[in-house]
């Protein structure tokens, strides 16, 4: 689901959200936060937000609604997440 999939009100919603985490990143002077700001603000632009960047499926509005950030789609995010939970190898 690219943004322009989206109905003009999901629109509005998911930009003021991303404005908000702006305002708040920049207040708090959060870098990562800020960073994944531009980056979202980015797939705005090139017509990409909301398409899942690992897989290309579009990420579902309510989870977009939640995380408006999110650069993945649930199923990529979970298996990302269970990739970085697995232990390392043994040390020597």
């Amino acid at each position: 689901m690219t943004l322009s999939a989206l109905t003009a009100a999901q629109r509005e919603t998911l930009r003021a959200r991303l404005a908000e985490r702006a305002a708040i990143a920049e207040a708090g002077s959060d870098a990562p936060e800020s960073g994944a700001v531009l980056d979202a603000l980015s797939r705005i632009e090139q017509g990409s937000y909301g398409l899942c960047e690992d897989c290309g499926a579009p990420i579902a509005f309510q989870r977009l609604l939640a995380q408006p950030l999110a650069p993945r789609c649930i199923r990529c995010e979970t298996e990302r997440d269970r990739l970085r939970a697995r232990p390392g190898p043994p040390a020597p």
